[in-house]
């Protein structure tokens, strides 16, 4: 019986397998000896000693992403991609969100898509902090986890004062096209209220307002 034995520590995943070659040889007295041979192909099983880990395209940390804000539930943020050096279901990775995020993210299991769960008010938070779970399927099962910032990009949803005002002047205008001179519409000393590039019955209108109604 060939028993064979091994010299050192393996691991599989620097070596999945080994082929070797058995010879063997009799000694019979003075006669020359016989020899055989036998190829002998070793296999190394695997033993989930590996966690899965994140790919990242800067060496940074926490990873970073971006997203407008206003965007409907459900808007694509980014995806996160890990890998386990493992073999067969040791090596199989499933996603999963922080307990903490997941009011504020959605996240495929499997693709790794990562998306909104609620609209984001940049007035109201410029960053969302969101913990990403990756997990073999190994028993036990090993998991890492990943940070990942996202800034919430501005979108031009808020109306300055002025422009408020400016927009109920004009709204204000429309109605009122041109009156002549000495017609008290509001200010203390009467005046024009004008349109801007327009006339009736001959009075060239010009853009100006009544004090009560001027802009700083």
């Amino acid at each position: 019986m060939l028993q064979v034995l091994t010299a050192v520590s393996l691991d599989r995943e620097q070596t999945s397998s080994y082929h070797l070659v058995v010879t063997c040889s009799d000694r019979h007295g003075s006669n020359v000896s016989l020899t055989g041979r036998a190829a002998l192909c070793v296999v190394v099983d695997d033993v989930n000693d590996h966690a899965p880990a994140f790919f990242r395209s800067r060496d940074l940390l926490p990873l970073t992403a971006s997203v407008t804000e206003n965007q409907p539930s459900g808007t694509p943020v980014t995806v996160v991609t890990a890998a386990d050096p493992d073999d067969g279901r040791n090596a199989e990775v499933s996603y999963r969100l922080a307990s903490s995020s997941s009011d504020d993210f959605r996240l495929d299991a499997t693709s790794g898509l990562l998306t909104t769960g609620r609209q984001f008010d940049r007035e109201t938070e410029q960053t969302v902090n969101v913990t990403v779970v990756a997990a073999d399927a190994g028993v036990p099962a090993l998991s890492s986890t990943i940070d990942i910032t996202v800034s919430i990009l501005d979108q031009d949803d808020e109306v300055s004062e002025r422009d408020q005002r400016r927009t109920k002047v004009c709204r204000y205008n429309c109605l009122v096209h041109c009156a002549g001179p000495g017609a008290d519409l509001g200010g203390d000393q009467g005046g024009y209220i004008f349109y801007a590039g327009g006339s009736i019955a001959g009075v060239s209108c010009r853009r100006r307002w009544p004090r009560l109604l001027l802009l700083p």
